[in-house]
């Protein structure tokens, strides 16, 4: 400090061991990197690919009726049942009712095929022996909690496309954006899942992707749980 220390003790201070720091810090974060690089693979090997779903069975092109059989699955060794015996035809409206708990979820679900499931049939071929993907693009599915991606409105809408004049018309006609509108536009981009709309918000940006999509079989999981009646009605009765 008093001009004592040799040229070469300065350059170790100021220039060596800095760069030896800097190095180690970065072999460091290396080191760390490829720990989490084999904690994905293993993640991927061990949990992804050895439970990858079997899709395999019969094409449908359409469906054209649902016969529920007293529905059951088993899960963790349990076995569960639904005391449904039901003819299900194109136009029927179906309201499930129970309590919280009772699996209202869980049967909608059996519907798309996420478990294995005896007493289902789809156009009299038990769901069992129908490729699993020809049967979900028939089906239109919205959950208690929408899933939105950190996109705009219109992207959201429809999952990365872009909306045609006449698809944008008849949103604005039923209404069901109104409210998101007011203070938003269709290119206002949404962030973590949708932080900045409110729980409302969210179920009628996944309502306009129903109304949207073409399907043979519309499941509505407590979909509109967060709107107010009025509009809960007109988008029942839009559908």
């Amino acid at each position: 400090t008093e001009g004592e220390l040799p040229l070469t003790s300065l350059i170790i201070l100021s220039i060596v061991l800095p760069l030896f720091l800097s190095a180690l810090s970065g072999l460091t974060q290396a080191n760390i990197d490829w720990r989490k690089l084999r904690t994905a693979n293993d993640f991927i090997k061990n949990d992804l690919d050895a439970n990858q779903e079997k899709i395999s069975g019969k094409k449908i092109a359409a469906i054209q009726s649902v016969r529920l059989t007293k529905p059951a699955f088993t899960f963790q060794a349990q076995a569960f049942a639904f005391n449904f015996d039901e003819q299900l035809l194109p136009g029927d409206v179906v309201y499930l009712k129970g309590a919280s708990g009772s699996g209202k979820s869980t049967f909608l679900k059996l519907l798309l095929k996420f478990r294995t499931a005896a007493g289902i049939w789809i156009n009299e071929l038990p769901s069992t022996e129908i490729d699993a993907q020809a049967l979900r693009q028939r089906i239109a599915y919205l959950s208690q909690d929408p899933t939105l991606l950190s996109a705009t409105i219109e992207e959201n809408v429809t999952f990365g496309r872009q909306l045609s004049s006449a698809q944008k018309e008849f949103l604005q006609q039923t209404k069901i954006l109104a409210p998101i509108f007011q203070t938003k536009s269709w290119d206002t981009v949404l962030v973590e899942n949708g932080s900045n709309l409110s729980g409302g918000e969210k179920q009628r940006l996944a309502a306009a992707r129903l109304l949207l999509t073409d399907a043979d079989l519309y499941l509505l999981d407590e979909s509109t749980s967060n709107i107010d009646q009025a509009s809960a009605k007109a988008i029942f009765e839009t559908l």
